[in-house]
């Protein structure tokens, strides 16, 4: 029960009574790894898939990352070089460059909304997270 118990089966079960409990699971653990981002988008933790509407927008890896980044982060604004040491964590030899997160950024904002990521001059950048 500590542990987050939502319910209990008793034996003997059948298979409705399991179907249904699992269908429940499925339920929440949808709702908990799905992030609201600004006007219609919509972030799966589970399958790393931006929705826009339902639809799947391709984004690359280095895109994912950065949404994760600020999911993982309570959505705190951060400087280019956190964002960068997040992206580019296994692979050491890349030297931090204002541009690499700029033009990440960038190539983001072509494929979403102009309020998607939110850039704050004193505090850096963040989602907007509903």
């Amino acid at each position: 029960i500590n542990m987050g118990v939502e319910g209990f089966l008793q034996k003997p079960l059948s298979f409705e009574q399991v179907s249904e409990a699992l269908k429940e699971v499925c339920a929440t653990l949808e709702e908990i790894n799905i992030i609201s981002i600004a006007s219609g988008y919509k972030y799966n933790k589970l399958l790393h898939q931006l929705t826009y509407n339902n639809d799947i927008i391709d984004i690359t890896i280095n895109e994912q990352r950065f949404i994760e980044f600020f999911i993982e982060n309570n959505n705190i604004p951060s400087c280019q070089k956190d964002i960068f040491n997040y992206i580019f964590y296994d692979e050491p030899h890349k030297i931090f460059t204002a541009d690499s997160i700029k033009g990440l950024i960038k190539r983001l904002r072509k494929k979403v909304s102009d309020d998607f990521v939110i850039n704050t001059r004193t505090a850096g950048y963040s989602l907007n997270i509903n």
